[in-house]
């Protein structure tokens, strides 16, 4: 029989599939966005889709509202590029997103 904490440590956190899903689209700036996700500066998924009433949606649909938000033909939109310092989330998240998108090749 298995107890909680050992099933809770093979088990991926929330915050995890929502990093391995949007690895899926091979966009960097989302996977930075999302791994500065803060709830004030940047809004990450949870919040997304809360505020589009899909909180309890599967990851993969969450993710999709994140995405269909910040992006626009597979781009960050202007109004969000514009104002994103990339360089400072690539310095802070630049590893961990090299880490992600690799696992997806």
């Amino acid at each position: 029989m298995y107890s909680v904490n050992a099933l809770s440590a093979t088990m991926p956190s929330t915050e995890q599939m929502y990093l391995r899903e949007l690895a899926k689209y091979d966009n960097r700036k989302l996977l930075l966005w999302q791994l500065a996700a803060d709830g004030r500066g940047f809004v990450g998924v949870g919040v997304a889709a809360q505020e589009h009433g899909k909180g309890d949606a599967p990851i993969s649909e969450q993710v999709e509202v994140f995405v269909d938000d910040l992006t626009v033909d597979g781009e960050i939109r202007s109004r969000y590029d514009k104002g994103t310092d990339w360089e400072a989330l690539e310095e802070a998240h630049g590893k961990r997103a090299t880490e992600l998108l690799r696992k997806e090749e």
